[in-house]
Formats: C-alpha cells, structure tokens, sequence
C-alpha cells in the first residue's frame, strides 16, 4: 500500500512520528507512484497516472514540492479507448491549466507494446481535449523525444514529471541516461 496513508491512522492515534518513520523504514514504494529517482538538479518524479483521481492526486503531491519551474511528459494511455483518454485529458488540462508548466505528450511509439500501443483516435481525442481547454503542449510521437524534451532545459530547483501508464514504464531509464550520475 501507500506508506502515507499507512501512517495516518497510527498519527491520527496518538503514535509518535519517530516510532511510525522507524516503522517504515523497510516499506519498498510502490513501483512508479509518486517515486522522486533523482535530486541532482531537477527533481525528477515518476508517477504511474492511469485515472482521473491518480492525475489530481500526483498534482496535488507535486505543489506541495517546492520547485521553480514545472515540466511534465505525458504519455497517452494505449489501447483503452477515447472515453478513458479523454477523462484523463480533461483531468490534466484541469490540474495544469492554473499553473505555468511545460507539457510534452507522447505516444510512445517507440517503446508501447502491442498491447499499449496508442491508436490514432486515442491519440486525437487527448490532444483535441487539451487543445479545446487551451492547455499549450508539445507532441512527440515518442518516448524518448518526450522525456528528452521535457528535461531540456530543466535545472536545479526544477520539477520534472513523467506520468503515465504503461506508455511511461521506460520514461526513468531514459531520463537516468540523459541526466548526470548523482
């Protein structure tokens, strides 16, 4: 589970702080939520986003991180259909539309599988949604092009997010490669 809600209810009993991070000690993160994998520069967050509620949830982590600038890769969920894509799209333009961020959304045709490949109308709806809430971004139909865009630039003190589904699973190997070893 998550080890911020596994903490809650021992906190909310009158736990100390020191006795539950001493209990948490050992808890393996889930893989891809809300994992920060590097701090030397940007800060770079990989969160798995499949759903509405996980998109608000990992914006809401991401302001309470202090940070200058913003930059986030998208990679669009394949072969699920438009009305998820456009549920998540509209979730996103919503949570980026107040902020000042540089958004890249990406097919990742070079690393979806044939089971997460991203279908034409999927693709479309995503970007049509964005576009009709007037959110700016950047289309690269790959991963690569995209995590490498979205880190371009980024410097210390900048928050950079890769989030996504299946289309994102190599978006922090990518990074690792593109970034200077800690």
């Amino acid at each position: 589970g998550n080890p911020a809600l596994g903490a809650t209810a021992p906190l909310l009993g009158g736990v100390r702080p020191e006795t539950i991070a001493f209990a948490l000690t050992d808890v393996e993160p889930m893989h891809r939520r809300m994992h920060i994998f590097y701090e030397d520069g940007p800060v770079v967050l990989d969160d798995t986003v499949g759903n509405p509620e996980s998109i608000r949830a990992v914006f809401e982590a991401i302001r309470s991180i202090p940070h200058h600038n913003l930059r986030v890769a998208y990679a669009i969920r394949g072969s699920r259909g438009t009305e998820v894509n456009e549920r998540n799209a509209e979730a996103l333009a919503r949570e980026i539309e107040p902020i000042i961020a540089t958004l890249v959304v990406t097919a990742s045709e070079d690393h979806a599988s044939e089971r997460d490949r991203v279908e034409d109308d999927e693709r479309d709806i995503v970007l049509r949604t964005l576009e009709a809430r007037g959110v700016q971004f950047i289309y690269e139909p790959t991963l690569e092009a995209a995590v490498t865009r979205a880190l371009k630039d980024a410097a210390r003190g900048d928050l950079v997010a890769l989030l996504g589904a299946q289309g994102m699973d190599k978006g922090a190997e990518i990074a690792r490669k593109l970034l200077p070893p800690p």
